[in-house]
């Protein structure tokens, strides 16, 4: 839920898991292993109990992506292909197997990037995060650390 990189090699992302604002974030009753985050991304503020009660927290966006990819058996599945791009900062491919084909788009930087798409990957999608129609232009712009993930409209 968190990470304390002051802590020695990689156990900064191996603390306790904070389940609610108790003590030592519901972990345990005694000593944790490692000390639980503490500060504005700490263990009061930022736990189980408080994502599962918000429906628009992390928790409940990351739910929603693990039904998409068990209900798409081509996130797993069939030929990747990259789409080529002018911007380093996206990372666009297509998925195809069977009878079903993605396009996922990711920004993976921290600022707005614009990519131009090539002719044959524009067009007519339903985005499957928000399950709205999405067209894609020969210029797509993502928000930073933004990403698509679209099917064709049809397929």
């Amino acid at each position: 839920m968190g990470d304390n990189i002051e802590l020695f090699d990689r156990n900064g992302v191996r603390t306790p898991m904070q389940w609610d604002d108790s003590p030592n974030a519901g972990f345990t009753n005694g000593v944790p292993f490692a000390p639980v985050i503490e500060g504005d991304r700490g263990f009061q503020r930022i736990n189980v109990a408080s994502q599962v009660g918000d429906s628009t927290s992390l928790f409940h966006a990351v739910r929603h992506m693990v039904a998409m990819r068990k209900e798409h058996q081509v996130f797993g599945r069939g030929d990747m292909a990259w789409v080529t791009t002018d911007n380093p900062s996206i990372a666009a491919y297509t998925r195809k197997y069977q009878d079903e084909t993605l396009l996922i788009i990711n920004n993976l930087s921290g600022t707005s990037q614009t990519v131009d798409l090539p002719a044959k990957d524009q067009g007519i999608y339903v985005d499957l995060i928000t399950n709205t129609g999405y067209k894609v232009a020969p210029t797509v712009m993502l928000e930073p650390y933004d990403f698509l993930w679209l099917k064709p409209n049809g397929n």
